[in-house]
């Protein structure tokens, strides 16, 4: 691990295009265009069919078939932009590939898009995720104030031990 990039300060970097979305999708979100309608009804089958992308996704992730489950999570995001599940899951896989800078970029996502009746169990999951890549990078208190964050989202005793590992640095 090339160790964690910290918050960039300063002026935001515009030298790459910006990345438009097809025409149809932005005029069904503006409700224009002739097509609104039928995009609005075909919104409803996406979010359907990006759960059973994340399903594939966490199938791929038990098989141990990384790079199927890193696929079918971001097939889920691309569908449903909003389905934090599937930011934490990729976020999970990410950090098992041991790609720290988008692992956190994703766990922080998935806590930021997390709603609903599993919204805590998403955010504990997510802030582990990241206390622990900055635990293996060596930012103890860094790693500290995430798993604190995970424990006061959701108790567990996995969050305490992960305590007690960084409490002696």
């Amino acid at each position: 691990m090339d160790g964690i990039p910290h918050r960039r300060r300063g002026p935001v970097r515009r030298d790459r295009p910006h990345r438009r979305q097809p025409r149809q999708r932005r005029c069904a979100r503006r409700g224009t265009g002739a097509r609104a309608g039928q995009a609005a009804a075909a919104a409803a089958v996406e979010g359907e069919d990006a759960v059973a992308a994340n399903q594939r996704g966490e199938a791929a992730y038990r098989g141990g078939d990384l790079a199927a489950a890193i696929a079918a999570y971001q097939q889920a995001i691309e569908l449903d932009p909003g389905y934090a599940l599937a930011f934490s899951n990729l976020g999970l896989a990410y950090v098992r590939k041991g790609r720290a800078a988008e692992a956190i970029w994703t766990s922080r996502r998935a806590i930021a898009l997390a709603k609903g009746p599993g919204a805590a169990t998403i955010r504990a999951g997510a802030y582990y995720n990241i206390g622990k890549l900055y635990e293996l990078d060596g930012q103890y208190e860094r790693a500290m104030s995430n798993y604190l964050a995970a424990k006061r989202e959701k108790p567990d005793k996995s969050y305490d031990e992960a305590l007690q590992r960084v409490s002696g640095y």
